[in-house]
């Protein structure tokens, strides 16, 4: 939840390649106080790569007083896309009506054939810099009859009162 409105900051960038988990990322650039050049990667939820949007930022949390102090670090900044100037061609509208608050699927504005792709890619790029193979034995990505409507992993929450959900992302 944002409490104060000043600690949000709004970038208009170009958003870059997807990471493993399905964000973008975007790089800032700023002048620090001392008016040095600070450059920072966010990772944005949401967006595709070569899309050109509006993000704001909300600076990472300060630590609260008394309150785990040896352990706590501050989190990486929230961003999200507040506008969309360019869209990808590889855009499509979302069929789940909490995408994008769930902590579910990542990738459900992106055209199917793109998402197994990317998988496919991911998988690549670990057996070629973890498993050090120089190519890969990949098989054909396999895609299901009917992408939407299916779930093959659920995580659980339970509330103070034990009534049972899913989780907001980034929760």
């Amino acid at each position: 939840m944002i409490e104060h409105e000043q600690s949000i900051t709004y970038h208009r960038v170009t958003l870059g390649a997807l990471t493993r988990e399905g964000d973008t990322v975007a790089e800032i650039s700023g002048v620090d106080g001392e008016g040095i050049e600070q450059r920072q990667v966010i990772r944005v939820p949401a967006g595709l790569p070569g899309e050109q949007v509006t993000i704001a930022i909300e600076a990472a949390r300060q630590r609260r007083p008394g309150k785990h102090k040896r352990r706590w670090r501050p989190g990486p900044p929230r961003a999200w896309i507040t506008e969309i100037h360019e869209a990808s061609p590889l855009r499509r509208q979302a069929p789940c009506p909490v995408f994008g608050t769930c902590g579910g699927c990542q990738l459900q504005h992106m055209e199917y054939e793109e998402q197994l792709a990317w998988k496919r890619a991911i998988v690549d790029h670990l057996l070629r810099e973890v498993g050090r193979f120089e190519r890969p034995p990949l098989l054909e990505t396999v895609a299901c009859d009917n992408p939407w409507h299916y779930r093959n992993h659920m995580r659980f929450s339970v509330n103070r009162n034990g009534e049972v959900g899913l989780t907001a992302r980034g929760t």
